[in-house]
C-alpha cells in the first residue's frame, strides 16, 4: 500500500489531506510536490471552476458534444462555468447580483434541455427561488419554480426536488 499525504496552515489551522493506493504497482498520483492538491475551501472551490471551464474549451473544441455545450452558451459563457461565481456573489451577499446571473444560467440550461429533450440542471433554479426566499419574493420563488415545471419533460417532475418544494410552497 502506498500513502501521500499533504499538508497546509490555513488560518483555522493545520490542514491534512491523504490519499491511499491499495494496488499492488507503482500508484499514479493526481499530486506531487511540485503539483500541490487545492486545500482551502476557496482553492478548492477554485480548481473545480477550472476544471469545468476546461471540460467546456474541450467540449466546444469540436466532436459530438460541441453542439450540445454551444447550446448551453449565455453571452459566451457556458451556464456550467456560472457556479462557483454564483457562490461566491451570495457569500459575499450580493443577492441581486447573483439573482441575475441565475436568471442567465437558467436560460442557458433551458436551451441546453430543450435540445436533449431532458430536464433543465436544477442547481439554479433552486438557488433563484433561495435567493427570493431570502429576499421575501414570494411570488417570484413561485415563478421560477414553475418555469423550471413547465421545461421540465411531465415524466421527469414526479419526485424532482423542486417540484418538490413547490409543492410545499403551494401548501
Amino acid at each position: 500500500m502506498s500513502v501521500q499525504i499533504f499538508t497546509e496552515l490555513l488560518p483555522k489551522g493545520l490542514r491534512a489531506e491523504a490519499w491511499a493506493s491499495l494496488g499492488r504497482g507503482t500508484p499514479e498520483w493526481e499530486f506531487s510536490r511540485s503539483n500541490r492538491p487545492p486545500m482551502s475551501a476557496r482553492a478548492k472551490a477554485q480548481a473545480l471552476h477550472d476544471g469545468v471551464s476546461e471540460m467546456v474549451v474541450s467540449a466546444l473544441a469540436g466532436g459530438d458534444r460541441a453542439e450540445q455545450f454551444t447550446s448551453g452558451m449565455v453571452n459566451g459563457v457556458h451556464y456550467l462555468q456560472l457556479v462557483e461565481p454564483i457562490k461566491e456573489l451570495k457569500r459575499d451577499n450580493r443577492l441581486e447580483e447573483a439573482l441575475t446571473l441565475c436568471y442567465a444560467v437558467i436560460e442557458g440550461a433551458e436551451a441546453s434541455a430543450s435540445r436533449e429533450r431532458l430536464e433543465p440542471a436544477p442547481w439554479h433554479t433552486e438557488q433563484a427561488a433561495i435567493i427570493h426566499r431570502m429576499l421575501g419574493q414570494h411570488d417570484r420563488e413561485v415563478a421560477v419554480l414553475e418555469r423550471w415545471v413547465e421545461a421540465c419533460p411531465a415524466d421527469r417532475r414526479p419526485g424532482s426536488r423542486i417540484n418538490e418544494r413547490l409543492e410545499k410552497l403551494r401548501g
